[in-house]
């Protein structure tokens, strides 16, 4: 009950408010925005890649907004996507370009989301 509350609330620590915090969320938002690898990621802000891969998959950190992310895709961006991808435009040009995740980029070039275009 007192959890239930607590949550429904928002009361709870996230975040760095959390005792165990390594990360800001300035560095969050840089790990979400970056185009380096989950390892590259871990070494540069001294993490594990577990940690790297919830944040940019948002298992973690959920309550923390992308600025500029929440642009929803066409079905022509998609296709433009695609296209890019096979001509050489790497995951971070591409999510730049679209202001969309490298994940969500990932997503659409392997077909796991807007599989009917």
């Amino acid at each position: 009950m007192d959890v239930a509350d607590m949550v429904s609330k928002e009361r709870q620590a996230r975040g760095i408010t959390q005792g165990n915090s390594r990360l800001t969320e300035k560095e969050v938002l840089e790990i979400r925005s970056s185009c380096l690898t989950y390892n590259e990621l871990a070494t540069l802000y001294n993490v594990c890649w577990q940690n790297i891969s919830a944040i940019i998959n948002r298992r973690a950190w959920k309550h923390l907004k992308q600025p500029g992310y929440q642009r929803r895709l066409t079905e022509v961006d998609v296709r433009m996507i695609r296209k890019a991808f096979t001509k050489g435009s790497t995951l971070g040009e591409l999510a730049g370009k679209y202001q969309v995740t490298p994940e969500n980029i990932n997503l659409i070039i392997k077909r796991k989301t807007w599989k009917h275009v």
